[in-house]
């Protein structure tokens, strides 16, 4: 049951409209056009520090979602996924999957209310950023997952905007 109380606030928290990007006393710039090179669509823009790190992130109002991909190769995707809430439990965890166009179809396993779980997450590369993937889900056991990913959408309430891996906070390197 606590599954689906998370999975219903993380979408409420995507549907969310305030897209301020800021994070407590720090300000992230997410416009910034410096060192990059123009990629074809569904290629990963690398980090200009030569590393293979890709940061993405969304403020909505006092809750943060941070996608840190820290190997981004076609066939192998993995990194870091935090979802940080104001006042309710937040959640932060490895994810892991592959790309299919620009599609990311990511496992997310994390630890939240003291229970471990494993959720279906996926992201569609769009202009400088994500777009967190929604749709019906279901759970069995502690696993949550998409009942029909032909038919999940990518609301641009949902996007997450590129920043320098650097300019992140350290909770979510």
């Amino acid at each position: 049951m606590h599954y689906l109380y998370f999975l219903l606030f993380a979408f409420v928290c995507a549907s969310c409209n305030n897209t301020t990007e800021t994070a407590g006393s720090e300000s992230i710039d997410t416009t910034s056009k410096e060192n990059t090179v123009e990629n074809k669509p569904g290629e990963m823009v690398p980090e200009p520090s030569g590393t293979n790190d890709a940061c993405y992130m969304q403020v909505l109002k006092r809750d943060t979602i941070v996608l840190h991909l820290t190997n981004t190769t076609r066939d192998n995707i993995s990194g870091k996924l935090s979802f940080d809430n104001y006042e309710k439990d937040g959640s932060t965890g490895t994810v892991k999957g592959k790309r299919h166009g620009d599609v990311l179809q990511l496992i997310y396993s994390f630890a939240s209310e003291g229970m471990n779980s494993v959720m279906e997450v996926y992201f569609k590369e769009e202009n400088d950023g994500m777009a967190r993937g929604v749709g019906e889900i279901q759970t069995k056991g502690d696993t949550a997952y998409f009942v029909h990913p032909d038919q999940i959408s990518y609301p641009e309430n949902g996007m997450m905007r590129k920043v320098s891996c650097e300019q992140l906070p350290a909770k979510y390197r």
